[in-house]
């Protein structure tokens, strides 16, 4: 047994290869060509290969064959046996049954009941385990990544989810702000307040984020247009990418666009080769964090912390932040913020109204900014970590 333990250990250093490198390949998520894409909430009861992006639920009532890539903000209620689930951070897996083999990155988060599971987990994740024979396993995976390399294109972008990085309209800090009646003939980035309306009558190089009461009248091609909630949206032309919240009002004519639209959204097209998708972004979000200071004021943004409607402590705070919000049926977007006010993550609303608090431990000591957006206002509160 010793010269057999010898040799192996020789031919490793003879071919240049380390005992961390041989468990590598096993730790990373490689997700197939052929998974089936899931950003809603969904009972599956056949084998086979999910990705589940931001914003889905999956419930697997009997046992089948599967492996599961679960995207940061997704949901897993699994009662079966003998599955694969590679778990990432801020995504949430409820496992019953046994011989499942279970990858969790920092950040996920795992309960299991069963028997004879095998959990890799990197060296601060929590796992909640409960039956027997059962392995938990902070050596061999010092790193569980996700590899998007053969993913399918039209999936959960870079782990974005059904709220891929392009559902995400974030106004730049150049972009001009129209708060007046204004004719654009010139490419640029511009953000359209309420009240005010914008005129695009040729053709230009152009990206719009139109607000609540603001108008856009766009004659050109090529565009892309963020229309917010209340939004009312002309445009005459070709080939432009338009994202449409809910309570957006768009009116189209002409051919090959394509609409990104959340769930209950109507657009009147008309033309040839336009694309409806209303499965990629289940949510579309407008990102202030870079907008121009003195832009559009039709939410107020208050930077300091108003107790009677927000309570963020302890501040300053080592692992767990508390949040309590007076309305919390009104919160929208979380977002913690660098000390420059640049966006890092992008947190999970539902999650943290259900437990209250909001995981810190993993960001490096400093100052940082917890951006709350309500259905009427913007808070930012500047957090201390330890």
């Amino acid at each position: 047994m010793m010269k057999k333990l010898f040799l192996y250990c020789l031919m490793i250093g003879m071919t240049g290869l380390n005992v961390s490198a041989l468990y590598a390949q096993n730790c990373a998520a490689h997700i197939p060509p052929d998974a089936t894409i899931i950003d809603v909430n969904v009972s599956i009861t056949e084998d086979g290969v999910y990705w589940v992006c931001d914003g889905g639920f999956v419930n697997v009532p009997i046992p089948i064959e599967a492996n599961f890539y679960m995207e940061s903000g997704s949901h897993l209620n699994l009662v079966s046996n003998g599955d694969t689930i590679y778990v990432n951070a801020g995504a949430d897996v409820n496992i019953t049954g046994d011989g499942h083999v279970v990858y969790v990155r920092n950040g996920g988060e795992i309960d299991i009941v069963g028997n004879d599971n095998i959990v890799y987990i990197e060296d601060n994740v929590p796992a909640d385990v409960v039956g027997f024979n059962n392995e938990v396993n902070d050596v061999d995976c010092g790193s569980v990544d996700f590899d998007y390399s053969d993913a399918p294109a039209n999936g959960c972008i870079d782990g974005g989810g059904g709220g891929s990085a392009q559902c995400i309209g974030q106004i730049p800090a150049n972009a001009v702000v129209i708060s007046t009646d204004q004719t654009v003939v010139q490419a640029g980035t511009y953000w359209i307040c309420s009240d005010s309306r914008a005129d695009v009558p040729g053709s230009i190089e152009g990206t719009f984020f139109v607000e609540s009461g603001g108008q856009l009248n766009l004659v050109s091609n090529g565009n892309t247009v963020y229309t917010n909630d209340g939004a009312d949206v002309e445009i005459t032309g070709d080939g432009h990418t338009v994202y449409i919240k809910n309570g957006g009002d768009v009116n189209v004519v002409g051919n090959n666009n394509l609409f990104y639209v959340e769930s209950d959204v109507s657009v009147d097209i008309v033309g040839e080769g336009n694309e409806l998708n209303s499965t990629e972004c289940p949510e579309i979000v407008f990102d202030y964090s870079n907008a121009p200071s003195n832009g559009c004021s039709t939410t107020s943004i208050i930077d300091v912390q108003l107790s009677e409607l927000v309570e963020v402590f302890p501040n300053p705070v080592a692992d767990y932040l508390n949040i309590r919000l007076q309305n919390p049926q009104d919160l929208k977007l979380l977002q913690i913020l660098d000390s420059a006010g640049k966006h890092l993550i992008y947190l999970d609303v539902s999650k943290v109204l259900k437990k209250g608090v909001i995981k810190v431990s993993d960001l490096p000591g400093g100052v940082y900014f917890l951006r709350i957006e309500t259905t009427s206002n913007i808070f930012q509160q500047r957090i201390i970590k330890l």
